[in-house]
């Protein structure tokens, strides 16, 4: 094998890999994003429960229905 053929074989490798720990990245924060939503909605709820919604929200709400 020839050391150009080496070296692309190599460079290649390389970007695979690179590749592939950016798509884990991007899967990885996909994940945390969703796992923060879930959390929100979570609180939200237990919040809706208690009667104790922040006034954000509730203008919010109201700003949805004009």
């Amino acid at each position: 094998m020839k050391d150009k053929d080496k070296i692309l074989i190599e460079g290649g490798m390389r970007n695979a890999f690179s590749g592939s720990a950016s798509l884990l990245d991007a899967n990885i924060d996909a994940l945390v994003r969703h796992l923060a939503r879930i959390a929100a909605e979570n609180d939200y709820k237990k919040l809706q429960k208690t009667g104790k919604i922040p006034y954000s929200s509730l203008k919010q709400k109201e700003n949805n229905y004009e």
